[in-house]
């Protein structure tokens, strides 16, 4: 699963990304809604995780400007804020989920797995297939590549030799046909 984590605090942003790669998910991380609104929205994740006090453009606002975006992968909001108010008022700006800090690892992955089995029985407009190497992300529904959040422009031979390398990754390739 490919997840983006918009959290600023760095010992709990490599609690998390250790934690979700150790589980089989692929993370990338921001440390701020202006570095994800520069950089991602146009790249559809499985799920968000987003801390609601980040410096700058805090977590709610975020949510509120993907939405308007029309970014709709499901987003999961992480506070050390517990008010009612607060929850409710991440949830009604577009978070589909709010979790207190602290918090259980298996509750959150619990939570992960409700928002992503909610995702596969709704119609998005937007739904593409997009791979994570490292700090490179290809995303075969748009044909676009970005490393370090800056698009790469291909040639179209140039990008299906790229998807062709990917699919036969650990292979000895000696030769390549389109």
């Amino acid at each position: 699963m490919q997840i983006l984590v918009v959290e600023d605090d760095k010992r709990i942003s490599d609690f998390l990304t250790k934690g979700l790669e150790e589980n089989g998910n692929f993370v990338t991380l921001c440390k701020s809604a202006e570095d994800v609104l520069d950089h991602y929205t146009n790249i559809t994740w499985d799920l968000i995780i987003c801390d609601v006090m980040l410096p700058g453009i805090d977590g709610i606002q975020l949510v509120q400007t993907l939405r308007f975006k029309k970014v709709y992968s499901p987003i999961l909001m992480l506070s050390a804020l517990n008010s009612v108010n607060d929850k409710v008022s991440a949830l009604d700006y577009g978070a589909d989920d709010y979790l207190t800090k602290p918090f259980h690892f298996d509750e959150l992955l619990s939570r992960i797995k409700a928002l992503t089995r909610r995702n596969q029985y709704q119609n998005y407009e937007q739904k593409s297939a997009v791979t994570t190497i490292g700090d490179l992300i290809i995303d075969q529904d748009q044909y676009k590549v970005y490393k370090n959040g800056t698009e790469v422009v291909l040639s179209p031979r140039e990008y299906k030799l790229l998807n062709y390398l990917i699919e036969n990754k650990n292979k000895t390739v000696t030769a390549y046909k389109s």
